[in-house]
């Protein structure tokens, strides 16, 4: 625009030169003014190419623009999922907090009624490894404490009395 402008003013002072010479032509005139033109349909040209530019540039942020709006109706959408999810999550959380409180209390109120027993801790009878047959030394030891109607000697056995809570050992082997 800058340029149009000193072009035309240089352009003007010519013709206003050439007239007080009182001499001039029209090939002078001519001659003086052609470069002046150029320079002005070469600046239209340019203003021609910006205008193009910017309706392209504007065209595309209004492309993005609405993009972004159909970015920002999804984040508000899944914020609403989001949202609904951490209520469920509070849900459960207290659903489960309530599950574990009846568990401890049904195990307080079931404490000292079941009878819990251990009747053989002997295990040196063994069968080998892929075989269903006891080698003669064990089957020898499972049949001394078949006859004896108890385990092998020095095992213990354990109860739990349901009524007291208590656990009392007895040792088979001695007669306790």
């Amino acid at each position: 625009m800058r340029s149009l402008h000193s072009g035309f003013v240089s352009g003007v002072a010519v013709l206003g030169a050439l007239s007080l010479s009182a001499c001039a032509t029209k090939e002078d005139i001519a001659k003086a003014v052609a470069p002046v033109d150029a320079q002005a349909q070469a600046n239209a040209a340019e203003i021609s190419r910006t205008q193009s530019e910017l309706a392209s540039t504007q065209g595309a942020l209004n492309n993005q623009g609405d993009q972004l709006g159909k970015v920002g109706g999804q984040v508000d959408q899944l914020g609403g999922q989001v949202s609904s999810l951490n209520g469920q999550v509070g849900r459960i959380g207290a659903t489960a907090q309530e599950a574990l409180d009846r568990a401890k209390a049904a195990g307080v109120l079931a404490e000292g009624k079941f009878m819990y027993s251990v009747v053989l801790t002997d295990d040196s009878i063994k069968f080998p490894a892929n075989k269903a047959q006891l080698t003669p030394e064990a089957q020898a030891r499972l049949g001394s404490a078949r006859r004896a109607g108890h385990p092998p000697a020095g095992r213990e056995q354990e109860r739990l009395s349901g009524d007291s809570g208590l656990r009392r050992r007895h040792r088979l082997a001695a007669g306790q």
